[in-house]
């Protein structure tokens, strides 16, 4: 059996610096082209759209309200409402689905009928 072809890409974070503070980030991958990963890779196919997300954080200012007191509030990390509003959680599911719910990013869905009926 032949051993795959290991080559060393790199991972830039958003400032364009690696995620261990040198120019690239050496990290092992099998064979394939290098993976570069920008904002647009995050919005691609956005659940929340950006403006929305846009609009939650100017409720917080409108509200004189800090994203940590609001967190506090309702019982949820900081890190993970900021992930959402950051647009780092897809909220799918879990945390950030609930987070999103809360903050009225998301509508409730309601079991009680299904599509069509």
């Amino acid at each position: 059996m032949e051993k795959p072809e290991i080559k060393s890409v790199g991972f830039k974070n958003k400032v364009g610096r690696g995620l261990l503070g040198t120019d690239h980030c050496c990290c092992a991958a099998l064979d394939g082209p290098g993976l570069f990963f920008d904002d647009q890779d995050m919005e691609s196919d956005p659940l929340i759209t950006k403006a929305a997300r846009e609009a939650a954080k100017q409720r917080f200012i409108d509200a004189g309200k800090s994203i940590t007191e609001w967190a506090d509030e309702h019982k949820f990390d900081r890190q993970a409402v900021y992930s959402v509003l950051d647009g780092r959680n897809k909220c799918l599911r879990g945390n950030g689905h609930l987070i999103a719910l809360a903050l009225g990013l998301k509508k409730p869905v309601s079991w009680e009928a299904g599509p069509g009926e």
